[in-house]
C-alpha cells in the first residue's frame, strides 16, 4: 500500500484490496508512525501557501501536526490570514503573527536596497509611505524606481527629473509589476507569459516543449528572468530543473495581461507538454492537465482528465473523487453526443450516484442525475446500466422509499443479462438482491438470491469491485447473517457472522467492521433466552462485540427494517419483542 502511495510499487504486485476509506486511514495511521520514528533527530518540515491546499492534502497535513507533538521535529506553515487553522486548539501548536512592516523596519528594508543607489536617496520618504508596510511592494517600486532611473539618466541634483520620477511611481503593486513585465527585452517578457500560463511552478521540461521556438534563448531569458528577481531557480529534482514565481502577484499580472485567445492556444500546448512530461504519473498529474483543457476550450479532454483524476483520487479520498466526478458530469453537459461522450458521462453520473450515498449526499439531489445516466448508459452500455439500476435502486431505499422499489430496480437490471451469461455480474447483483428481499421482509426469497450469489461471488470482476468500494464478500456474508437471525437459524447466523470476520483478508473497513459488531449484538439479543435476561453472562456476550458507537456512515447500509418496509413488514419476526 505504501509503495502504491509513493507511486513506485512493482507493477506485477496485487493491488491493495483496501477501498477508498480503509486505506485512507491506514495511510494515515502510517504516516503518523513514519513521523514518529523520524522525530528522534531534529528536522524541520516547511509547507507553504496552505490557503491553495485541496482537501485530500489537508488531512494529510493534519495527520502530520498530530504526529509531531512530542519530536523534535519542527513543523513550520505559513498562510494567508483568511485560512482557518483546524489545528489552533493543540496544545503544541503555536501562531505567529506576521503582521505589516512598522515604520522603523520598511525604513531599514528601503535604506539598505537604496543604499547602492545615493541619487535616489531623496525617494526614501515616498516608498516608505506608499509601500504601507508591505515588504513585497516597497521592494518592487525600489526595482522600478532603480531601472527608470537608470533609463533616464537621473541625477540627484536635477528637481525636474525627481519630479518626472515620483510622478511616475506606480500607485499599486499591480501596476507596478505590470510596468516591469513591460521594460523586459521581448523574448523575456514571453517567456514569462509562458510561464504565468504553466503556473506557480514551471518545469523547464515544459517550458521547453511549449516554448520550442525560443529553445537558442532560453537559458540566457531565463538567467534574466531570475536575475529581475520574477522567477527564481528551485532545488534541482530527478525530473529535471524547475522554476517559481518569486510572488503569486508576478504569475497573476503576467497571466491577466495576455489576452485571452493567446492564453488559451498556450493552455492547449501546456497541456500536451504536461501529458508527455508527467507519463508516468498519469493520474497525479491528471487534474492539473485538465484544467489547462478546460483553459483552452477543449471540454472533452478536459472531461477525460478529471475522470483520471477521479479514479486515481478515489482510492484514498472518496469525497474528493465526487467532486473531480461532478466536474465530468458539467463538462460534458451539452456536447455533441457520440458513443464515447455518453458512456463517459454515464459513468460519471453513475459514481456520482453510488459515491453520493456512500458519503451521505443528498438523495434527491443525487436523483436527479440518475435518470439521465441510465438513459445515457442504455444506449452506450448494458452492463453500466444495470449498476446504474442498482445504484437508483440503492439510494430510493436509502432515501426512505419502499424495498419494493430496490427489488424492481435490482431485477431489471437482472432481466439485461442474458441467461447462463456473466455470472459474476449476475452474482453482485443477486448480492443486492437478497439485501433487497430482506429489507422488503421476503426472508426466504432474499436468502435463495444469497445462495444464487455465493455460487458465483468468485467471478465478480475487478470493475465491479471497484464500483461496490467494499468488500463484497464481507457485504454478502452480512447480509445473509442478518437474513438468518431474523429466520431464528442463530447458529448459521453465528458460523455466517465467523465467515464474514476472515473474508477477503478480514474486516480492514471501519464501517464493515462497526456493521459486524451490530450484527453479533442482535445474535447476543436472539441468544439471550439460554440466559438469565441481565445476567453476567448476558451482558458478556453482548460486551465483547461492542468496541465503539454505530457511525453515521453505517446507518444507510444498516438501518432498522421497520423504517424501509412496505407491504411486507409483517414477514418480519421480532426476536427481541
Amino acid at each position: 500500500m505504501l509503495s502504491e502511495f509513493l507511486g513506485v510499487a512493482d507493477p506485477n504486485s496485487q493491488p491493495c484490496s483496501l477501498n477508498a476509506k480503509a486505506r485512507r486511514a491506514r495511510l494515515l495511521g502510517l504516516l503518523h508512525e513514519l513521523v514518529k520514528q523520524a522525530g528522534t533527530s531534529t528536522s524541520v518540515i516547511i509547507f507553504e501557501d496552505l490557503h491553495w491546499l485541496d482537501d485530500a492534502s489537508a488531512e494529510f497535513i493534519s495527520a502530520l501536526v498530530a504526529a509531531v507533538a512530542g519530536t523534535r521535529i519542527l513543523l513550520l506553515l505559513n498562510y494567508r490570514p483568511g485560512y482557518q487553522a483546524p489545528w489552533w486548539t493543540m496544545r503544541h501548536f503555536r501562531t505567529i503573527q506576521l503582521a505589516d512592516l512598522n515604520l522603523a523596519d520598511t525604513e531599514a528594508l528601503v535604506r539598505e536596497r537604496l543604499g547602492h543607489y545615493p541619487e535616489l536617496l531623496d525617494f526614501f520618504p515616498l516608498i516608505v509611505e506608499r509601500s504601507a508596510g508591505n515588504p513585497f511592494f516597497a521592494e518592487e517600486l525600489m526595482h522600478s524606481l532603480i531601472e527608470k532611473s537608470v533609463s533616464l539618466g537621473v541625477s540627484s541634483h536635477r528637481k525636474a527629473d525627481i519630479a518626472t520620477l515620483v510622478h511616475a511611481l506606480p500607485a499599486t503593486v499591480q501596476a507596478v509589476i505590470g510596468e516591469r513585465i513591460d521594460r523586459l527585452v521581448a523574448t523575456q517578457r514571453t517567456l514569462l507569459h509562458i510561464c504565468a500560463v504553466i503556473g506557480k511552478e514551471i518545469p523547464l521540461a515544459v517550458l521547453q516543449e511549449v516554448a520550442v521556438y525560443l529553445v537558442s534563448q532560453l537559458e540566457t531569458g531565463l538567467d534574466g528572468l531570475c536575475e529581475a528577481e520574477l522567477l527564481q531557480l528551485l532545488r534541482e529534482i530527478a525530473g529535471g530543473r524547475r522554476f517559481a514565481f518569486r510572488h503569486p502577484l508576478i504569475q497573476e499580472v503576467a497571466y491577466n495581461t495576455q489576452l485571452r485567445a493567446r492564453r488559451a492556444n498556450l493552455h492547449a500546448a501546456v497541456a500536451i507538454a504536461m501529458e508527455a512530461h508527467y507519463s508516468t504519473q498519469p493520474g497525479e498529474f491528471a487534474a492539473l492537465i485538465a484544467y489547462h483543457y478546460e483553459a483552452a476550450g477543449q471540454l472533452v479532454n478536459a472531461a477525460q482528465h478529471e475522470a483520471r483524476a477521479a479514479k486515481w483520487t478515489g482510492s484514498t479520498n472518496s469525497g474528493q473523487a465526487i467532486k473531480h466526478w461532478r466536474k465530468v458530469w458539467a463538462l460534458l453537459e451539452g456536447q455533441e453526443r457520440s458513443p464515447s461522450i455518453d458512456l463517459l458521462r454515464a459513468l460519471a453520473g453513475g459514481r456520482i450516484m453510488y459515491l453520493g450515498w456512500r458519503e451521505g449526499l443528498d438523495p434527491q439531489e443525487v436523483q436527479k442525475i440518475s435518470h439521465e445516466a441510465i438513459a445515457l448508459a442504455r444506449q452506450a452500455d448494458t452492463r453500466l446500466e444495470q449498476l446504474l439500476l442498482f445504484a437508483q435502486g440503492r439510494i430510493v431505499q436509502s432515501g426512505g422509499g419502499p424495498a419494493d422499489d430496490y427489488v424492481q430496480c435490482v431485477r431489471n437490471a437482472l432481466s439485461l443479462t442474458p441467461p447462463g451469461k456473466d455470472t459474476g455480474r449476475v452474482a453482485m447483483l443477486n448480492v443486492a438482491l437478497s439485501q433487497a428481499y430482506g429489507w422488503a421482509g421476503l426472508l426466504e426469497q432474499g436468502l435463495d438470491a444469497n445462495n444464487a450469489a455465493l455460487q458465483g461471488v468468485a467471478s465478480i470482476d475487478q470493475f465491479d469491485r471497484e464500483f461496490i468500494d467494499f468488500s463484497i464478500e464481507q457485504w454478502l456474508y452480512g447480509i445473509r447473517a442478518r437474513l438468518l437471525i431474523r429466520m431464528g437459524r442463530l447458529e448459521e447466523a453465528k458460523t455466517c457472522l465467523q465467515q464474514m470476520e476472515v473474508a477477503d483478508g478480514g474486516l480492514n473497513d471501519p464501517v464493515i467492521e462497526q456493521i459486524a459488531h451490530y450484527l453479533y449484538v442482535e445474535l447476543a439479543l436472539c441468544f439471550r433466552k439460554n440466559t438469565r435476561p441481565g445476567s453476567r453472562k448476558s451482558r458478556r456476550n453482548i460486551k465483547a462485540r461492542i468496541r465503539g458507537p454505530l457511525p453515521c456512515g453505517a446507518v444507510g447500509w444498516w438501518r432498522p427494517p421497520q423504517a424501509t418496509l412496505s407491504r411486507h413488514s409483517e414477514a418480519i419476526p421480532r426476536p427481541w419483542s
